[in-house]
């Protein structure tokens, strides 16, 4: 369309009204600035109290005030996704703190959430339902199921060494200074099957602390875990079916079991169902090498495996002498 007189008229017109506004008064963006400091402090005790989905609302209006995410923003959604086990939403959050990130402690915040979002996922595939043909008897259908089979545990096994990747950057990146990303990057090459690589991290983390200091419980407890693993002792651990020498095992008896607690997003959506793992209890009555065979969303099945971590048992016996034994455990998730 030509442009009229009138129109560039009214143009110009638009023009000088806008150059003779007066900028915006200082009071007025030091009140933003506070309205973001405000929400972002409510979005991190959000955080802390696992109330997710308003963190993320905070964290999302904070950065429309702002005109665009901050690298504190943006770290406290790739946090509130992990909550939500939106762990794709969590990489790729993360994936634009890597892009904006000013140093390396914001870098390893990034690879931190990534490497915890393929774990995650690779929970997330475990515990996944297969699905099973009509006829289940029929030597197709049986081979379809062993490809499907294989091909889960192939894709998992990736999740968890992607995740150990991550894992390793954060060491990389904080000097090797804290316990957690080892322990991490272990438990992620202990769940992709990379057994005596995960012993030999823990073995360096432990030779690098500071003389008189023990490993971090959990830590220990994997190093338990993978010992004996990579044993050569066949007889390492024991099925409770099991019969030496005609000797009975004694299981092992719960001493100390909290149970694992809701998760509030998990009540609000009332989830029920269980989670099944399975473990070994060695022979100082710590239940160790927990995997998820059936699982929950919502931070159920984190739920479980956090509580197990505090359970003691008196260990399982052989002619009265303490043993390692495979031990599966079930928990049921009931709303009252």
């Amino acid at each position: 369309m030509t442009k009229t007189p009138a129109h560039v008229a009214f143009a110009l017109l638009v023009i000088g009204i806008a150059a003779a506004l007066p900028p915006r008064p200082a009071a007025a963006a030091e009140n933003d600035a506070e309205k973001i400091e405000r929400l972002i402090e409510r979005a991190q005790m959000d955080l802390s109290k696992e109330r997710y989905e308003k963190a993320l609302k905070r964290f999302f209006k904070a950065g429309d005030l702002a005109g665009g995410a901050s690298p504190e923003i943006l770290a406290g959604l790739a946090d509130a996704y992990l909550g939500l086990s939106e762990y794709q939403a969590a990489i790729d959050t993360a994936d634009r703190l890597l892009e904006v990130a000013e140093d390396d402690r914001q870098r390893a915040k990034a690879h931190n959430v990534i490497g915890l979002a393929y774990f995650g996922r690779g929970q997330e595939d475990v515990t996944s339902s297969i699905f099973i043909p009509n006829d289940p008897n029929s030597r197709e259908a049986a081979e379809r199921l062993k490809e499907e089979l294989h091909r889960r545990r192939d894709a998992t096994q990736q999740e968890y060494l992607a995740a150990a990747d991550s894992f390793r950057r954060v060491i990389e990146l904080t000097g090797g200074r804290y316990a957690a990303p080892w322990q991490n990057y272990a438990e992620a090459l202990f769940r992709g099957d990379r057994h005596e690589e995960a012993l030999e991290v823990l073995e360096r983390l432990d030779a690098g602390l500071p003389e008189g200091e023990e490993l971090p419980e959990q830590a220990a407890r994997l190093r338990s875990c993978l010992e004996l693993l990579v044993s050569d002792d066949g007889s390492a651990v024991y099925n409770l079916a099991d019969e030496a020498e005609g000797s009975k095992i004694e299981p092992p008896r719960r001493v100390v079991y909290p149970q694992p607690q809701y998760t509030e997003i998990a009540r609000k959506n009332r989830l029920q169902g269980r989670v099944v793992v399975k473990g070994i209890v060695d022979r100082e009555g710590h239940y160790v090498c927990a995997q998820v065979l059936e699982g929950l969303p919502m931070g159920l099945t984190d739920a479980t495996l956090r509580a197990l971590r505090s359970w003691e048992f008196e260990p399982a016996t052989l002619d009265g002498e303490p043993v390692a034994v495979h031990y599966w455990l079930t928990t049921t998730f009931a709303l009252q």
